[in-house]
């Protein structure tokens, strides 16, 4: 991501305008994808600490998300 930021400030620079307007719309976009990052790796731990939940993450495509909502969807795993 640092090597965007540099790329999209290149154009503005020397340009108050510009570089107070492209700075903002990169701080704009760093927020959400830290609070991701942060959730992320919040519903890792939680699925890491349970039993079913770290198996179903070895499945490729599953993530601690899917497998934390199939967990609590399913109400009987034996059955799968």
């Amino acid at each position: 991501m640092r090597n965007f930021e540099a790329r999209a400030s290149e154009p503005s620079a020397g340009q108050t305008l510009l570089e107070t307007v492209i700075g903002a719309m990169l701080t704009a976009q760093a927020a959400p994808q830290s609070e991701y990052d942060k959730l992320h790796k919040t519903m890792l731990a939680i699925a890491r600490d349970d039993k079913i939940c770290s198996r179903l993450i070895t499945d490729p495509g599953v993530g601690p998300v899917v497998a934390i909502r199939f967990k609590t969807a399913v109400d009987e795993p034996r059955r799968i």
